[in-house]
């Protein structure tokens, strides 16, 4: 019920996209226990991206900078610097690790742009010509690849904090 909430006001435009997206994560992330995110002796074991965002709210020691990235998530902003750190960290990994099959998705999308074109499917490999039903099937593929592309795109640009993450760039 919750997330219905949460998903109104994120479509009515009622509290900005981030503040949505801290509200989510203060909800419906790991609560008492340190998400694997948050474990600073183990950095193999997340991806590069994820590491880098950790790392950047762990060396901000400017307690009001932190008060204040909090408050734009929508987070708690009590509390020593150190904790509101790690509800930043919280809320990174809580979103990556929510949005991690998108940036999959965008990652596969991207690697079979850049194949070579004997490694694309053909849909007339078989040698007979398509008929209708094939060709709205493959026109469904591409719909289907094209959104999720979309949605992977945004994810990804999201967690580089508005980095432009496509194939071309």
């Amino acid at each position: 019920r919750v997330l219905r909430f949460l998903r109104a006001w994120s479509e009515w435009s009622t509290f900005p996209p981030q503040f949505v997206k801290g509200l989510e994560a203060t909800l419906c992330g790991p609560r008492g226990q340190r998400s694997s995110a948050d474990s600073a002796g183990e950095p193999e074991a997340h991806p590069a991206i994820l590491s880098s965002r950790l790392q950047q709210w762990r060396n901000i020691e400017d307690a009001a900078a932190l008060e204040r990235a909090c408050r734009l998530r929508g987070l708690s902003t009590s509390g020593a610097a150190s904790d509101l750190s790690a509800r930043l960290c919280s809320f990174e990994s809580y979103w990556f690790e929510k949005e991690a099959p998108a940036l999959a998705a965008a990652k596969l999308l991207a690697d079979a742009r850049q194949a070579r074109p004997q490694d694309v499917f053909d849909p007339e490999l078989d040698g007979e010509a398509l008929d209708e039903e094939d060709e709205r099937a493959v026109a469904e593929l591409e719909q289907e690849a094209q959104e999720a592309t979309f949605g992977a795109g945004m994810a990804a640009k999201l967690l580089l904090g508005g980095q432009d993450v496509s194939a071309d760039a």
